[in-house]
């Protein structure tokens, strides 16, 4: 069992390095990012799922860390990873691959603003902020294979640039603070206002 599991992280990191040199062959050798992101991923026993029904297909697992060769540190722990996943599963679950990827876009985007806290954990509980925090969602939500997808995107750097929040298409509450500026099934994404 050990064997088996060690084989399937090595090919797990093999794949990964693999899709980063092909996401970086996408850029001209002049605009090729200068450090090199690794991701480890480490398997982890099979969740109960039988409450969310037919749709909820988790895979066992994470990312362990993100590391930059150049820098040596690390992005995103696995406890970050999991819970940017679930707050995008909780918040958009019903939106597939994308809509949790643009919710996971609004939180990275905060963490990197100087107007919100400076780490995931931060923004995801700072006060008032997520609907799912504060119902109890948050803590009841899985981790599927779209998570585990939306996640991949985000860490190899394929962020939604400059949206910092969303609301449901029924709500304009934040048209107050923020620009609306799409739509994505049913909700809003939002820039800062001009």
């Amino acid at each position: 069992m050990k064997g088996l599991k060690e084989t399937l992280t090595l090919i797990g990191i093999a794949l990964i390095a693999l899709g980063v040199l092909l996401h970086l062959s996408h850029y001209p050798k002049e605009e090729q990012h200068e450090e090199i992101c690794t991701s480890i991923w480490e398997e982890e026993p099979q969740t109960d799922i039988s409450e969310h029904g037919a749709d909820a297909t988790p895979k066992a697992g994470w990312y362990t860390a993100v590391l930059c060769e150049d820098a040596g540190e690390e992005i995103m722990t696995k406890e970050e990873q999991e819970l940017l996943m679930k707050l995008a599963y909780a918040e958009a679950g019903n939106q597939g691959v994308e809509g949790m990827w643009l919710v996971m876009s609004v939180v990275i985007n905060r963490k990197n603003s100087p107007d919100y806290p400076n780490s995931i954990v931060g923004v995801i509980y700072q006060k008032n902020q997520f609907a799912t925090v504060k119902n109890g969602a948050l803590d009841r939500a899985i981790i599927t294979d779209n998570c585990r997808e939306a996640l991949r995107r985000i860490l190899s750097g394929d962020v939604k640039e400059d949206i910092i929040g969303f609301e449901t298409t029924k709500s304009k509450v934040l048209d107050k603070w923020f620009q609306a500026s799409f739509e994505h099934k049913d909700h809003r994404f939002y820039v800062a206002k001009k």
